[in-house]
């Protein structure tokens, strides 16, 4: 009786994924507005702008993964890290609409990885904290 409630709980993939890169997006989009206030109203200066990107891609993406296999329930790793990859092609291609000088480079790449592994630790988290 009890696995099948938890079979009705669990939600379409694909519709997680999206839901989750959705979280991982409006999570960056808050972080980077509170630090533009920041660099705006004080004196501190740009230079730790790539250290930001990077812990905050880590942490946006590690919650999206998180909500995702909450969702999902299975296979943690795999969706937390398919939620990575979209959230780093949706921002690869808002670089690109928005810059038409962007160019794939190593920090792209970087960046792109760091999706990927956030996203599924998130993922990992998400399915073991949902069995405890």
């Amino acid at each position: 009786m009890k696995k099948a409630n938890n079979e009705k709980r669990r939600l379409n993939p694909v519709l997680a994924v999206l839901m989750s890169v959705f979280v991982s997006l409006a999570i960056t989009a808050i972080v980077f507005l509170v630090y533009a206030a920041i660099l705006t109203y004080t004196d501190l200066s740009e230079k730790n702008l790539q250290t930001v990107v990077c812990i905050q891609t880590a942490a946006a993406v590690g919650a999206g993964g998180f909500c995702c296999s909450g969702l999902v329930e299975k296979r943690g790793i795999l969706w937390g890290a398919l939620t990575g990859l979209m959230y780093a092609v949706i921002m690869i291609m808002t670089a690109y609409c928005i810059n038409a000088d962007f160019s794939f480079s190593l920090k792209t790449l970087i960046i792109a990885l760091i999706s990927i592994c956030g996203g599924g630790l998130g993922g990992i988290a998400g399915i073991n904290i949902l069995k405890a």
